[in-house]
């Protein structure tokens, strides 16, 4: 179990400051569903080969971690559409 919560938390940790640059720099609309199709695609693989839990728990907390800086960056562009 320790070895599971550590490859969840410490790729996604290492990885957010350059998700953070990735965004910045690229359209953020565009990573967050590329990103979403690729979490589908890791966990879709993890149900099939469980033996990849770990590989895929470490994929999916970079990946989250990318999808979350996009999310926040896309809040302004949602919220100016209430004004």
């Amino acid at each position: 179990m320790p070895t599971l919560l550590t490859a969840e938390l410490l790729p996604g940790l290492i990885a957010a400051p350059w998700a953070g640059r990735l965004i910045d720099r690229r359209e953020a609309a565009r990573i967050l569903v590329m990103v979403s199709d690729l979490q589908a695609g890791v966990i879709a693989f993890i149900a099939y080969y469980p033996m990849f839990t770990l590989a895929g728990a470490a994929l999916l907390s970079v990946l989250f971690t990318i999808s979350s800086a996009a999310t926040f960056a896309l809040i302004p562009v949602l919220a100016s559409g209430l004004e």
